[in-house]
């Protein structure tokens, strides 16, 4: 049995596409890369993807077309692609930049320099639909029309067509690499393309084939055209089939690997303090200022504000998973099931960069004063549902976040502890376990032994102000426990059951945020949120649960008799670590925003920023003339190298070569198997009033006459030669002298680019 051939036949002759075929080919071309338009739309949540991928793609075929059939040099081909690619960035990947959404300004240049590299890991960084973010959409842009230009190009090759699979592949790769994890998406992608792909190869096959009046099969038998056709379906047929068998491998739901799996957001978290710290200067502090209010908040509902799940005996912070925050916008992409929330919130005398209103969230939307700053720096982490902007929010801010609630939790159903990767906890002592398995007495279920810490917890006793000392190092849990009573507030009590829980061998996490109490009410459905109502709790997940909520702490009226509990005596007292250093709330915990003092003088760095606009635009005229500035070198080198060769003879064959080269340039057809004498002939036809004749008569005298040539005779060549040069572009426009500058035909003869320039790095031949 005979097997269709993929590769061109080895027999076949260069052969021009007919008009038909060159359209057919286009048509083709962008059906290969349709799948990779395709995989770009879920991480930019659906038309932005498409806009910037299938226009970078249109634009890389349409180039590719007009370069094979104007047969353009390859710097013309690149100056093309970089001037669409500024051109048409802003209204397929930068339009809030543009002017009517179409008109580049120069903000729009400017930013799509330096976005041809940032770009790749912007996208990877923020949380999709990535299409709320200005500047990562020049990733499908840019790839379109690379992809474009070389699978149009090779498709439109007679022989090396199956060499455009290979552009078009890489296309859909990075889709999907830079995209989500859409579950069966990418092996769905990869079933098109392969069903594509095949097709295309085997009509160009037979298309190649019956320009040289043959079909062939591998072992260069004849076939004929109902036979191909059946090669091909069986092949379609083989490859479904092993697509079908190779996509259960991809992975279930949140399986396959994407990029964005493994790369590090840049936000460091060690600029900000853990929002814990700060827990004591609302409930003292602020306990009857309103520091924002809330409209939307259902009964019973709280306000996260961060979530903690990492403690080095000091701070309860972020690590891990919780610490992994990105960048998002107003929409954020979610699965989990629930009741749609928006809550409206309002600042007044909250300061901070952790943003009231974290959980489930699906979007967030600035329209304070400062909202375009806000909305930059937004960050948000979705293990943990904690919100961040790096501008901070202040009085008069004002946002909106929509939430999705989930459903409320129920005991008897939650039977088995997740177990979900949480941050890691260190220096814990053993009075912490010791408590715990105290406290939990003889129960058995998980569930069981976490109401029974619970309850065990909120008998103890509430007090803050000076009369209770702050913070939750293990020199401050650990003097709680071992005392005679249990006295704290949120703070401390969260924290011990948090640990406790973890002694135990359960995950577990602390939330700060605010919920009203009993006497707290609402007035016209808006909710006056004061330090009073700030508090911290534990969450256990649960198989089908999710994170269950514990509240360890007493009732606020629950206070001790005494304020200075006497210490349960110890047989062998612990050596505690030392306390903790007095923490400065108002600046330690609470990062203030306006504070900058550059802020207060804002025509400071007018120099600076005109300076930086000014390097910028030398960058991209730096880019642009980049390889012109390569070409003139490359020219300059190989004048340089034959004016001045070893060998004198050498000078005057490299004097009749620069002319040559000069008239290649310029476009004229110069015979490769003539003499000089001739090409000088055919030459005149073209330029009547340059004396080539007598230059290549002086030349071949060096050459060919008797003894050996003087180095004045060279010189007085090369001298002819400058001269018929300067007759040859005589006539010529501006423009047309600056094409034949930067024209690449002179290096296409006699080898490649290279070949025909003398460079550093190669050993001259003895």
């Amino acid at each position: 049995m005979t097997a269709l051939s993929l590769t061109p036949p080895a027999t076949q002759e260069r052969t021009a596409l007919s008009g038909a075929d060159v359209v057919t080919a286009f048509v083709a071309a962008a059906l290969l890369l349709l799948p990779g338009v395709v995989s770009f739309g879920p991480v930019f949540g659906g038309a932005a993807g498409y806009l910037a991928a299938g226009g970078g793609v249109l634009i890389g075929l349409i180039i590719a077309f007009l370069a094979v059939r104007g047969r353009w040099a390859f710097a013309t081909t690149l100056a093309t692609v970089v001037g669409a690619y500024l051109l048409f960035g802003g209204v397929l990947a930068l339009r809030p930049t543009t002017l009517f959404g179409v008109v580049p300004t120069p903000e729009t240049l400017l930013r799509l320099v330096p976005l041809s590299v940032q770009s790749w890991r912007d996208l990877l960084t923020v949380r999709p639909p990535a299409g709320s973010f200005v500047g990562p959409a020049v990733v499908p842009y840019l790839a379109g029309i690379v992809a474009g230009l070389f699978t149009g190009r090779l498709s439109l090759s007679v022989r090396r067509y199956l060499w455009a699979l290979l552009p078009s592949a890489a296309f859909l790769l990075v889709g999907i690499l830079w995209g989500i994890d859409v579950p069966a998406a990418g092996g769905a992608l990869g079933l098109g393309f392969a069903f594509i792909a095949l097709l295309w190869a085997v009509w160009r096959r037979h298309r190649a084939n019956a320009l040289t009046g043959e079909e062939l099969l591998s072992d260069g038998s004849a076939i004929s055209g109902p036979r191909t056709i059946a090669a091909a379906a069986a092949l379609v047929a083989a490859a479904t089939a092993l697509s079908v068998a190779v996509m259960p491998l991809l992975g279930p739901a949140g399986g396959r690997v994407v990029l964005r799996q493994f790369v590090q957001p840049p936000l460091n978290l060690q600029d900000y303090a853990s929002p814990l710290t700060g827990y004591r200067h609302l409930v003292d502090d602020q306990k009857k200022s309103t520091l924002f209010t809330v409209a939307g908040l259902p009964d019973h509902g709280r306000i996260e504000v961060a979530t903690l799940d990492a403690y080095d005996g000091h701070v309860f912070s972020m690590d891990g998973e919780s610490a992994r925050f990105l960048r998002i916008g107003p929409s954020v992409y979610g699965t989990d099931a629930g009741t749609p929330r928006t809550l409206d919130i309002g600042i007044d005398n909250y300061a901070s960069v952790w943003l009231p209103g974290g959980g489930d969230v699906r979007g967030v939307r600035f329209s304070g004063p400062r909202a375009d700053d806000q909305a930059e720096g937004l960050y948000y982490n979705s293990y943990g549902g904690t919100l961040l902007t790096t501008a901070g929010v202040a009085a008069g801010d004002r946002y909106s976040v929509d939430l999705v609630v989930p459903p409320p939790t129920d005991d008897a159903a939650a039977q088995r502890v997740s177990q979900v990767p949480v941050g890691d906890v260190s220096r814990v002592p053993d009075v912490v376990g010791e408590r715990a398995t105290e406290l939990i007495g003889d129960a058995h279920t998980p569930m069981e032994q976490l109401r029974a810490l619970e309850k065990g917890l909120r008998e103890g006793y509430y007090l803050t102000g000076p009369k209770s000392r702050p913070g939750h190092s293990l020199e401050r849990i650990t003097t709680m426990l071992t005392g005679d009573l249990l006295v704290g507030d949120d703070e401390q009590y969260a924290v011990a059951m948090a640990l406790m829980v973890r002694q135990l061998g359960m995950p577990a996490r602390v939330v700060m945020g605010f919920y009203p109490g009993k006497d707290d009410k609402a007035t016209g459905g808006v909710l006056a949120v004061t330090g009073t109502m700030a508090h911290a709790w534990v969450e256990v997940p649960f198989d089908g649960q999710g994170w269950v909520t514990f509240d360890p702490t007493p009732d606020r009226d629950r206070v001790p008799q005494t304020t200075v509990p006497k210490p349960r005596p110890q047989p062998k007292p612990q050596v505690l670590p030392p306390p903790d250093p007095p923490i400065n709330m108002l600046q330690d915990s609470m990062d203030k925003p306006g504070n900058n003092e550059d802020s207060e003088r804002p025509g400071e760095n007018v120099a600076l920023r005109i300076l930086a606009a000014a390097g910028i635009a030398a960058l991209i005229a730096s880019l642009l003339a980049a390889p012109f500035v390569l070409i003139a070198w490359l020219k300059s080198r190989r004048r340089e190298h034959r004016r001045h060769a070893p060998q004198v003879a050498d000078r005057f064959s490299g004097a009749w070569a620069e002319l040559e080269d000069a008239a290649v340039d310029l476009g004229t057809p110069v015979p490769t198997l003539a003499t000089r004498a001739e090409t000088a002939e055919a030459l005149t036809q073209t330029y009547p009033d340059v004396p080539l004749p007598q230059v290549a008569g002086a030349v071949d005298a060096g050459v060919f006459g008797p003894g050996q040539p003087t180095d004045e005779a060279a010189a007085a060549v090369w001298k002819h030669v400058d001269g018929a040069l300067t007759s040859l572009h005589a006539g010529l426009s501006r423009w047309q002298r600056l094409r034949s500058f930067i024209s690449l035909r002179s290096f296409r003869r006699g080898g490649g680019l290279l070949s025909r320039v003398p460079v550093p790095w190669r050993k001259a031949k003895p």
